[in-house]
C-alpha cells in the first residue's frame, strides 16, 4: 500500500507489510526506485528510503553529470543503468554504475 506522505511514482510496501505477506518468503525486501530522468528528482529516493543504508535507482538517463553521480555515491545511492547506456558516462563514473543484470543478481543473492 502506498504511503500517502510519499509522492513516488513507484509505491513500495512498508517493511512490516512486506513481511506480513509471505508470497515470496525466501526473498527479503529489496527497495528500489525507477525514474526515466533523474534531474533533481533523485533526491526523492533519499527521502523515501531514510532507514535504508543503500538505495537503488534505475534510470534510462544518459550522461548524468559527474557532480551529481559523486553526490549520489556520497549519499549511498546506487545507480542501476542498462549496460548500453554506460558508454555515455565518464570512465570514473562507470566504476560505480550497476548494470541491470547485476541488480537482479543482488536481489537473488540477498
Amino acid at each position: 500500500m502506498p504511503n500517502p506522505k510519499n509522492s513516488s511514482s513507484c509505491p513500495q510496501p512498508e517493511l512490516q507489510e512486506h513481511r506480513a505477506r509471505p508470497c515470496i518468503p525466501h526473498l527479503p525486501p529489496f527497495p528500489a526506485r525507477a525514474k526515466t530522468t533523474c534531474k533533481e528528482r533523485w533526491r526523492h529516493v533519499l527521502a523515501e528510503g531514510k532507514r535504508l543504508t543503500t538505495k537503488y535507482l534505475a534510470t534510462l538517463e544518459t550522461g548524468i553529470s559527474r557532480t551529481h553521480t559523486d553526490e549520489m555515491l556520497a549519499q549511498n545511492l546506487q545507480l542501476v543503468i542498462a549496460e548500453p547506456v554506460h558508454a555515455s558516462y565518464q570512465e570514473e563514473q562507470r566504476t560505480h554504475l550497476l548494470p541491470v543484470k547485476g541488480s537482479i543478481e543482488r536481489v537473488k543473492s540477498a
